[in-house]
């Protein structure tokens, strides 16, 4: 513990450091006057209970004459300081809160040198008070500047990342709703035109279809509500045999139309996870095999089955012998608007805005997971998707 000197600041530093842990407790009892909290909800751990102490001990010290123009650049007071910031945005605090806490604090100090000036033998003068007031007036500007800085720039980080998972989810709705509702379309068109083509199977594709929607409005739903982090996520076990398997279904006239053959191995593992994430990733990359199917091949598969995976982790391939993709656009499929083929489209009967694999591995990004690929062009490619189990 620093030792002062004599005069009136030293004396006031010397009693604030040692009484440090009271001047908190007097500050704590002051906000629980304003706002019905425990000491826990403001600060949920050991280390974070210890912030204003430490705090006001540093205080004490700047008044008493060590480093005090040196406060602001004190990488140990300033990163306590920035930890209050990130605290309290976590706890969906405010800056008026921030800034009520340290008015507050420097309230009591204010107080606690009035009344160690009045019981004082050593009668400062009130040149000497103003300048005690000053030092402590200023080493709470900057604690609460860089408190208010670090709250601000997480809070401008969480606008950025919502307004971000905002854009992602109006994308996945366009375009996870874009083939079902074709698919309505088309065949309500059929029947408009020939009432007397009124099947049991037109029909069962109308009511399979407007089940897609729903179940798809479910799941955006869901992730909407997940936001643009793996926080609160929808979890639940899942085989992923099961789950490759009933998204294949949900695109079986897309694969029956190019007459592919859909093969899921059955030893693939269960794993607990987003079910709603996961959907889509295995809905738009099966899709997306099936789409880019080889009409010449008389023979066309998409097939899942096991990769090898570290430890706490699980993977799968997901493998056409499709057209293939070139290779110097192999690692640019992923991005956003990118189509490998868009060349092709008549030919291979494709629409989209080349977002189904940026849809993936965005998917895949929010459950820690990682998608590679790999591709020869004329002869198919493969999918390999790495999920912690």
């Amino acid at each position: 513990m620093p030792e002062f000197g004599s005069g009136f600041a030293e004396r006031i530093a010397q009693r604030v450091i040692d009484e440090h842990r009271k001047l908190a407790a007097r500050w704590l009892g002051r906000l629980r006057q304003l706002v019905t909290v425990t000491p826990n909800e403001i600060f949920p751990s050991p280390s974070l209970l210890d912030h204003i102490p430490e705090l006001i001990t540093r205080i004490g010290e700047y008044i008493g004459g060590h480093d005090r123009e040196d406060i602001a650049a004190d990488s140990a007071v300033v990163s306590k300081a920035q930890e209050l910031g990130a605290l309290r945005h976590a706890q969906h605090a405010s800056v008026h809160q921030i800034l009520q806490e340290y008015d507050l604090l420097d309230g009591v100090l204010i107080t606690f040198v009035k009344e160690e000036g009045e019981r004082s033998d050593l009668r400062p003068s009130p040149a000497e008070c103003v300048d005690v007031t000053h030092l402590v007036n200023r080493a709470i500007a900057v604690l609460r500047r860089s408190t208010i800085e670090t709250f601000l720039n997480h809070y401008t980080d969480t606008i950025t990342a919502q307004a971000q998972h905002i854009e992602r989810f109006h994308r996945l709705l366009s375009h996870e709703l874009r083939q079902p509702v074709g698919v309505i379309s088309t065949a309500a068109h059929l029947l408009k035109v020939n009432p007397s083509a009124r099947t049991d199977d037109k029909f069962e594709v109308l009511a399979r279809n407007v089940d897609r929607i729903i179940e798809i409005t479910r799941q955006l739903e869901q992730i909407a509500h997940i936001g643009p982090t793996r926080d609160n996520p929808v979890t639940q076990e899942v085989n992923l045999t099961s789950a490759i398997t009933g998204a294949a279904r949900q695109l079986r006239e897309m694969a029956e139309s190019r007459q592919i053959d859909v093969r899921v191995a059955s030893d693939l593992p269960t794993i607990t996870t987003d079910v709603a994430r996961l959907e889509l990733v295995l809905v738009n990359l099966l899709s997306n095999a099936i789409k880019y199917s080889d009409p010449v091949k008389t023979e066309r598969f998409v097939e899942a089955r096991r990769a090898p995976a570290s430890v706490g982790t699980c993977a799968f391939t997901i493998r056409d012998n499709g057209i293939g993709v070139p290779r110097d656009r192999v690692e640019a499929i992923f991005g956003q608007f990118v189509r490998a083929h868009s060349e092709r489209d008549s030919e291979l009967g494709v629409r989209g805005m080349g977002l189904g694999l940026s849809i993936v591995r965005e998917c895949l990004d929010a459950l820690g997971g990682t998608i590679t690929a790999e591709s020869v062009e004329t002869k198919g490619t493969t999918f390999t998707v790495t999920l912690p189990t």
